[in-house]
């Protein structure tokens, strides 16, 4: 009986959250893959990443298909539907990194690897705080909005790290395959960390129009 008493559009909040929750333990997982130094536990990693991603395509999948029957939305469909996309490229740029890291077998990540993990994980877990406020929005909108400027912040030193590896990295890197490896991945993570900031300015987008 309750069901029926639940507007239709409530559902998509838990939707959207646990999309954002599963974003957030891979960037947990691809931080604890950087730091490790067996080989084994990074396989282990390796394949939990891809597990997650596989959970988050099942939640972005259900969530369209809902989006596609349902005329009664929290939001307008094409946000619902762009926050859903963006969460899902972040999903799908962490593992492409990890997949890099598997393929490449490197044994040692330098320090700025490490870095550029660590600014992924604060920032899907500022952009799972942020989607977790969306259903209340006049209460948790400065909230969210912190968020925001956390994870485009995040963003802005994950330039400014990669800039400045890649610089040091002609300079001192004298083996030409390993140091293709190492740029390809940090393009990778630095990439990841610009879809975050896609995901936020949906986010943003949505507190313009309704908080």
């Amino acid at each position: 009986m309750i069901g029926f008493l639940v507007p239709t559009e409530k559902k998509f909040f838990p939707m959207l959250e646990s999309a954002s929750s599963n974003l957030r333990k891979m960037g947990e997982v691809l931080n604890k893959l950087v730091l490790s130094d067996s080989e084994e536990l990074r396989k282990s990693f390796t394949n939990q990443l891809n597990d997650l991603k596989q959970h988050g395509d099942t939640i972005s999948e259900i969530t369209l298909n809902e989006l596609s029957t349902n005329l009664i939305t929290p939001f307008y469909k094409e946000d619902i539907h762009d926050l859903t996309c963006a969460i899902d490229n972040i999903s799908n740029y962490i593992f492409a990194a990890s997949k890099k890291m598997h393929i490449y077998k490197l044994d040692v990540f330098t320090p700025e690897i490490i870095m550029l993990s660590e600014l992924i994980g604060k920032s899907v877990n500022e952009l799972d705080m942020a989607v977790g406020g969306l259903n209340s929005l006049k209460a948790k909108g400065g909230l969210i909005k912190k968020s925001l400027s956390e994870i485009n912040q995040f963003e802005s030193k994950s330039d400014d790290v990669f800039n400045i590896a890649i610089s040091n990295l002609f300079q001192s890197e004298s083996d030409a395959i390993r140091l293709i490896k190492l740029k390809e991945i940090m393009q990778v993570l630095v990439r990841t960390n610009d879809k975050c900031v896609s995901a936020s300015s949906v986010i943003e987008s949505i507190l313009i129009k309704y908080a």
